[in-house]
């Protein structure tokens, strides 16, 4: 799956990470926005090769990247919430026994957030979370959970996130808001003037299409129904 949208003569774009180059380039992202540039003192950040991962990087993952020509300069992760040791990690921060127990039904969680300082304020950031979107929702996902620093909650709110819960305090970045995305959800996308509405549209049309009861094999994250995974690719816009 790939996404492109044009930023003056060279294209950004966007896909889902395949290879070891590729994740090579996320833990260098990584590194440099969360270690380098923030100081947060990750354990399992790689000082000498300037480089960050952690455990669940290889818990059957869909690791997302933007690239402007060749370099990348974004990445987000979204890891499956029925996977058992995404749900170790994550279940205690969502609660999701508790106050996010009603979303956790084929639920993915994104995580690891990271964009290119001189591309803040342009389309990278945009392009990442529609992709997320867009591969969630073509996998058959029904909520995003996120966990994010107080600055970043106006973004995800913008998108079509709310909070659920109170904050969860972190040992390594301290308090994060929570919040759910419920991708199904168009009437609340369409009245916060979310992005994510004509992908919503789109995508909700095809599934309507299309099995009621999907099998394991399409729900899960990255396994996309052929039609789907056509439109994701997406063509050309201004940036």
């Amino acid at each position: 799956m790939e996404n492109s949208i044009m930023r003056g003569a060279a294209p950004l774009r966007a896909w889902v990470a395949e290879t070891a180059a590729d994740m090579q380039a996320v833990a260098r992202l990584r590194y440099e926005v969360y270690i380098e540039e923030q100081g947060k003192p990750y354990p399992s950040a790689d000082h000498a090769n300037r480089t960050w991962t952690d455990a669940l990087d290889l818990a059957n993952p869909s690791v997302i990247l933007v690239a402007a020509g060749d370099l990348v300069v974004g990445t987000i992760r979204v890891n499956a919430l029925d996977d058992p040791e995404v749900r170790a990690v994550y279940g205690p921060v969502f609660d999701l026994t508790g106050a996010g127990a009603p979303f956790a039904e084929d639920a993915v969680v994104c995580s690891r957030l990271a964009v290119a300082p001189r591309h803040r304020n342009g389309r990278a950031r945009a392009l990442l979370l529609q992709t997320i979107f867009e591969h969630g929702l073509a996998g058959g996902a029904k909520h995003c959970f996120a966990a994010s620093a107080a600055p970043l909650l106006r973004l995800f709110r913008s998108y079509g996130f709310r909070e659920y819960a109170g904050p969860v305090q972190d040992p390594v970045v301290g308090k994060l808001r929570r919040s759910v995305l419920k991708l199904h959800d168009l009437r609340h996308l369409e009245a916060v003037g979310s992005p994510f509405v004509p992908s919503a549209k789109r995508l909700l049309s095809i599934a309507d299409a299309h099995e009621p009861c999907p099998t394991e094999h399409h729900r899960r994250l990255g396994r996309v129904l052929p039609e789907v995974n056509l439109l994701v690719r997406g063509g050309y816009a201004n940036a």
